[in-house]
């Protein structure tokens, strides 16, 4: 009887691309896959000309790289995601009187996407523990004025964006130069500077001389 090879032909190794900039340096290191990840990165290698490995290594590569970025402009990973869930929210939320509304252009809207995005940070609220001190109108009054005065000097950034600012500076810059319609509103409503003024007038004359107010 004749015996039928049955190994399977080896599969030629695909070259490794010249502009390598990891040749020589990369380590062994294995992975389990579920079948629908596997079969998508082996379909993106196909369509970029790498291997199986070398396209799973760039997307890790990415995702840390991402993962910095938003680390970056937020503070932390953590603060980026709850934002990206903040702005869903408030796209989500609608007016059933006039769904087509955008909460950017519309009183009724904002005010909607507001009650949402109050609820969803309560929910989300760190619990207080017998360590955390109660806040006091004191407290309270220094965090809106710190909101009035963000939202005023957003309204008196420059827009011909300046190169040599950096920060927030720059992206208050940057909204007052592609966004003007909403930043100037805060001239146009007198709510929050009368807002200001109260909580100015709310704090003892030391605390305003530290936040640089005057009463």
């Amino acid at each position: 009887m004749t015996q039928t090879n049955t190994e399977r032909p080896k599969r030629a190794r695909r070259p490794r691309p010249a502009n390598d900039e990891h040749a020589g340096v990369a380590k062994m290191f294995s992975v389990r896959l579920d079948p629908e990840l596997r079969a998508a990165l082996e379909l993106a290698a196909e369509r970029s000309g790498r291997s199986l490995g070398r396209e799973l290594q760039i997307r890790l590569r990415h995702s840390i790289t991402e993962e910095q970025k938003l680390e970056d402009r937020f503070g932390s990973y953590r603060e980026a995601l709850i934002w990206r869930a903040v702005a869903a929210l408030m796209r989500a939320t609608r007016d059933p009187r006039n769904p087509d509304a955008e909460w950017l252009d519309d009183p009724n809207a904002f005010d909607l996407a507001l009650d949402s995005l109050y609820a969803y940070l309560k929910s989300i609220r760190p619990r207080r523990t017998a360590k955390h001190l109660p806040l006091s109108k004191k407290d309270r009054a220094g965090a809106t004025l710190m909101g009035v005065r963000f939202a005023a000097a957003i309204w008196r950034a420059d827009p011909s964006l300046p190169l040599t600012d950096t920060g927030m500076q720059a992206v208050g810059n940057l909204m007052k130069a592609r966004i003007p319609e909403i930043v100037d509103r805060v001239a146009n409503d007198p709510f929050p500077f009368g807002k200001a003024h109260r909580a100015r007038k709310s704090l003892p004359n030391k605390s305003r001389k530290q936040t640089g107010t005057r009463s």
